[in-house]
């Protein structure tokens, strides 16, 4: 079973939100940690809906959830929020879904006017599933994302930086528990770090 599972919520199979989430899973592999993806996108509508459990692919999606020790949530912004398909499916997990888990939010918006959607939106909801830490937040610009000939997702050096530094941090936790991840978490805020 991996140790981290990355959850793209984006309802759209072109979506600048997936490309972002295959990358962090490509990325944490390099890193040294195992990952899998969830494309909320491609779970069964009617089953998700009903929070139907007993269905093969949502019962193999809780699974993964389940016996990961992290999480990468990444949902686009939809009316200064998370995306309705990220709320359907946290709504199937079990109330205290996110217990004992660090979590990792990262929004992608058309514009930085939403970036407060992470702590004003998604934040609170993760903290009502229990994790034992929610790392700072990445807030990504789709205007950011770009691709190099061979079709490779870039990203701007400030983005990169920041990114990197949570994913260390996931790596941290892994390897040296709770007080690592709030080392390397705060090396985020410190005077002069990149904010996005």
């Amino acid at each position: 079973m991996p140790e981290c599972v990355v959850i793209s919520a984006s309802p759209s199979a072109s979506s600048k939100t997936l490309k972002i989430a295959k990358f962090i899973g490509e990325r944490l592999e390099t890193l040294g940690l195992t990952s899998a993806l969830i494309d909320v996108r491609l779970l069964p509508p009617a089953e998700l809906i009903a929070a139907n459990t007993s269905s093969p692919d949502i019962a193999r999606a809780l699974s993964l959830i389940d016996s990961a020790r992290s999480l990468v949530i990444a949902s686009p912004v939809y009316k200064a929020a998370y995306s309705g398909l990220l709320k359907v499916f946290l709504d199937v997990l079990p109330q205290y879904g996110l217990r004992e888990k660090v979590i990792f939010p990262l929004l992608t918006g058309a514009s930085p006017a939403h970036v407060l959607a992470i702590d004003y939106a998604l934040r609170p909801m993760l903290c009502s599933m229990d994790p034992r830490q929610i790392l700072p937040g990445l807030f990504i610009i789709d205007k950011q994302v770009e691709y190099s000939d061979g079709g490779k997702l870039r990203l701007p050096e400030e983005v990169s930086v920041k990114l990197e530094a949570i994913l260390k941090s996931l790596i941290a936790w892994r390897r040296f528990g709770k007080d690592s991840v709030i080392a390397a978490a705060e090396q985020l805020h410190r005077p002069g770090s990149p904010i996005v």
